[in-house]
Parts: C-alpha cells; sequence; structure tokens
C-alpha cells in the first residue's frame, strides 16, 4: 500500500509541474500584458520659407506644433519715410478656431540702408507629460501613444501683416518674412522593459 501511494503520489507531482510548465508558457506567450517602455521627447523644426510683402500667409501643416515663429525684415526708402523713424506693428493672426490669440510687435523702419527686424513667436502647446507607453513591442506602444498625444492645434493657415504708420510708406518698404515651425516627437529610451509573463 505505502509503495502504491508512493507511486501515486510521483504521477501527482509530475502532472502538477506539467501543468504549471504549460500555464507558464501560454502566459508568455499570449495573455501576457502589454510591456512598458520609458519615452523620451524632444522637438524639431521645419521651416517655413520666406514671403514679401506687408501681408504674408504661411501653411502649416505640421502636427504637435509647440511653437510657430514668424521673422519680419524691413528695409526703408528715404523717400518715404522719416529720419526719425516711422512706427511699424507686426501682427500674427493663427489659423481661424485654433483657439490661439493674435500675437503683435511693434518696432520702426527709418531711412535707406536702414533695416529693422521684428520677430514674434506664438506658443502653440507644451510637450506632452507622459513619461512611459505601453505595448507589447515598443513599435506598438508608439502607435498607441500616437492615437492619444497626436495634436493638430495650430495647423492651417497662419497670416502675417505689417502696417507702418504712413500708409505711403508701406509700398516702398522692402518686407520679407521668414517662418519656421517647431513640434514635439517621443521615441522610446533603450533598452525598454519588455512584456513580463504570466505566472
Amino acid at each position: 500500500m505505502r509503495k502504491l501511494d508512493l507511486i501515486v503520489g510521483i504521477v501527482g507531482g509530475i502532472v502538477l509541474v506539467a501543468a504549471l510548465a504549460g500555464a507558464y508558457r501560454e502566459g508568455s506567450t499570449g495573455s501576457a500584458p502589454a510591456g512598458t517602455h520609458e519615452l523620451q521627447w524632444s522637438t524639431r523644426t521645419v521651416e517655413l520659407g520666406t514671403k514679401s510683402g506687408p501681408e504674408a500667409v504661411f501653411n502649416v501643416t505640421a502636427q504637435n506644433l509647440t511653437l510657430v515663429t514668424f521673422t519680419v525684415t524691413l528695409t526703408g526708402d528715404q523717400t518715404f519715410l522719416s529720419p526719425n523713424g516711422d512706427p511699424i506693428e507686426v501682427t500674427v493672426t493663427p489659423p481661424e478656431g485654433s483657439g490661439l490669440n493674435a500675437t503683435t510687435a511693434t518696432g520702426s523702419v527709418s531711412t535707406l540702408g536702414r533695416t529693422t527686424t521684428i520677430t514674434v513667436e506664438t506658443r502653440v502647446q507644451g510637450i506632452p507629460s507622459v513619461g512611459v507607453a505601453q505595448g507589447a513591442t515598443g513599435v506598438q506602444a508608439l502607435r498607441d501613444l500616437a492615437a492619444t498625444q497626436t495634436s493638430t492645434k495650430g495647423m492651417g493657415d497662419w497670416t502675417v501683416t505689417v502696417a507702418i504708420s504712413r500708409s505711403a510708406a508701406v509700398g516702398n518698404v522692402a518686407i520679407e518674412t521668414v517662418g519656421s515651425a517647431e513640434s514635439y516627437e517621443a521615441t522610446l529610451k533603450t533598452p525598454s522593459v519588455p512584456a513580463p509573463a504570466q505566472r
């Protein structure tokens, strides 16, 4: 009887070990929770080109905008400008419906050879504070993150308008506007933490 009990006990132990091994394999392949992947955020800048004239429209197509910058350079003609300088006003108007306010900067432009540069920056939004992403792989984690963190705020037509105090001077001042757009993006830190196996 003792020998039979011993045999039954050994067989039972083998069955239990096999069951646990099977459960571990199943958990490590099909039912493991998503892995945790640490993120690092960075920004990149896209040039929007250069346009001339007292009014310029720039179409911004970049997503995840953080900052849009316009630099206006004015060179005056002494025939139409005061030697002491004529006041100028540069207004940057964001796309309609963006929820962003217009920004205005002032300065002055004077006689021939005098160049004035005015830079106007519009802060669109901050970089997300998300520090980790979940996913079975790093690629999947970034894909799922993009579904929740991609922003279209600020996309569309930005208008830069230059006004000079004396209207006669507007057509006799060389005006050039250069634009740039900064946006954020996420990448994975290395190494990432793999998805843990269920036990």
